[in-house]
């Protein structure tokens, strides 16, 4: 302990233990000494309490150095446990006389402990793990000791019998020491600085901040109250993807992976320099990154919700509001423009609550959309030829099949009405296996509605027949434009979907 882990001295002071100690040992063999105690025994617990202190010194030396620290905390505890029980079993009953000693060939089991100890602590093998291996034995060496030094003085000033004494101080080690061993444990190995309900609450407070860089910095807050690092540094090698921490440096780093809109970090030096990181940091980094991660994607979900939400009403705006009031324009009579202006914001406050989820009788849905579609033509001079589909009286749909079903087809009427000069628009609808055909055909100038000036719109009618699962072909027809849409009446996954239904012709 004067050279492990830091040299305290020159090496020629090491001669000063030889220098008193050689003597006193030979005085004892030359039978020098007035008796075996002063001998013998007295320089060996002396012996023992000058590497105590030797010790001591280290661990004041290796403060800031939390790998000799660790070193040095294994080493030291086996090295004295060990050649300390021997002492006491062997050395220290016959010194003072209360107890019969333990005979050397079983006593010198305990000095196992020091050559195990030696090897893991020069080793450094799993250096992290060491201080909660070596609390692990001296808790249990403490239970054990206070169990026997209780029992002595039972025995010895209250003159109990051996079985009275032994079961009373099991009942009193196991009322006293057992809570106080789990409070020194978790007070001194697992110390946690946050409590599971207050973590919790930082993650969601992390993971739910109004900016990326305000995430990184409650993210790096939210470490530092957790593991008190001295250093927390970027990475350039975040490993793969998908990477879970792991340790680093013996336990003197510990790697994150990138969560909170952070990316990979190394966290360096835990509670300010004084341990290392072990398995039980690396166990709860863990499950910190995992729930973080799953609140990012909690929060992605809904940023990608509010963003598609706002698509939605974007798109119902361009497509319902915006063919009700150019239908509402070309109206020759005022009373009828302030019907169209009405069923407009009607269809507004629709766009904007976002009523869906309900049911709908299809019929119903499609008369309207008739009844609208013929009044918009009719005041363009457009001819419409849209014959009644009887089997959809009664039939319950989701609201959101209605819904975008009106809004692909007044979209499709307006780009008719706008670009390709038609004379006559023809709407055909079947009912087939669970499945709404649709064929739009105009007699205009062709091309119009695949390639017009409107792509927005287009892009509208094929992201809503997306959300329905359905399909969408555009193609030219002579004369004019021809659109088929087949939409399923039940929701359903689009790869289901592409595999379920057939698209009839004629």
């Amino acid at each position: 302990f004067l050279n492990f882990p830091h040299r305290l001295v020159a090496p020629r002071w090491l001669l000063v233990i030889p220098v008193i100690f050689v003597p006193w040992l030979l005085a004892d063999l030359l039978q020098l000494a007035p008796d075996l105690d002063l001998g013998l025994r007295v320089p060996i617990v002396l012996m023992l309490a000058v590497t105590i202190g030797c010790a001591a010194l280290q661990w004041r030396r290796s403060a800031g150095d939390p790998h000799a620290l660790a070193a040095l905390r294994w080493v030291a505890l086996t090295t004295i446990l060990g050649s300390g029980l021997f002492i006491a079993a062997v050395v220290m009953t016959r010194l003072l006389g209360w107890l019969p000693p333990l005979d050397q060939s079983v006593a010198f089991g305990f000095l196992v402990l020091i050559y195990a100890g030696i090897a893991l602590g020069l080793s450094r093998v799993r250096l992290f793990d060491l201080d909660r291996w070596s609390f692990r034995i001296l808790l249990w060496v403490g239970g054990t000791l206070m169990l026997l030094a209780f029992d002595v003085i039972l025995v010895l000033s209250l003159r109990l019998a051996p079985a009275v004494s032994l079961g009373l101080s099991v009942l009193v080690v196991g009322l006293l020491y057992l809570p106080l061993r789990n409070l020194l444990w978790d007070r001194i190995v697992d110390r946690r600085r946050l409590a599971d309900d207050a973590l919790f609450q930082g993650v969601l407070q992390v993971a739910f901040a109004t900016s990326g860089d305000e995430r990184v910095r409650a993210w790096h807050a939210l470490l530092q109250r957790m593991f008190e690092p001295l250093e927390i540094v970027p990475i350039d090698d975040p490993g793969p993807a998908g990477a879970l921490p792991r340790l680093r440096g013996e336990g003197v780093a510990l790697q994150l992976p990138a969560a909170a809109s952070s990316a990979p970090i190394e966290l360096r030096y835990p509670w300010h320099g004084r341990k290392l990181f072990g398995t039980a940091q690396l166990r709860l980094a863990t499950q910190v990154v995992a729930l973080m991660q799953h609140a990012d994607a909690s929060r992605h979900a809904f940023e990608r919700g509010v963003a598609q939400e706002r698509q939605r009403v974007a798109r119902d705006l361009h497509d319902d509001l915006g063919a009700r009031l150019l239908t509402g324009l070309s109206q020759p009579s005022l009373r009828d423009t302030r019907r169209i202006i009405r069923e407009a914001i009607a269809e507004m406050r629709s766009v904007v609550t976002g009523l869906d989820g309900g049911g709908r009788d299809l019929g119903s849905c499609l008369g309207q959309l008739r009844h609208e579609t013929a009044l918009r033509l009719e005041n363009a001079g457009v001819e419409l030829d849209w014959p009644l589909l009887d089997d959809a009286e009664g039939l319950q749909v989701d609201d959101r099949l209605c819904r975008n079903f009106g809004s692909m087809l007044r979209e499709l009427v307006s780009n008719a009405l706008r670009h390709a000069d038609a004379r006559r628009l023809s709407v055909s609808l079947a009912l087939i296996d669970g499945w709404l055909f649709a064929r739009i055909c105009d007699d205009g100038v062709g091309g119009a509605t695949a390639g017009g000036p409107d792509r927005r719109g287009l892009h509208n009618l094929r992201q809503r027949v997306d959300e329905l699962g359905g399909r969408l072909d555009i193609r030219d027809a002579i004369p004019g434009t021809l659109v088929e849409i087949a939409l399923p009446l039940s929701r359903r996954s689009e790869a289901a979907s592409v595999d379920a239904g057939r698209n009839p012709r004629g």
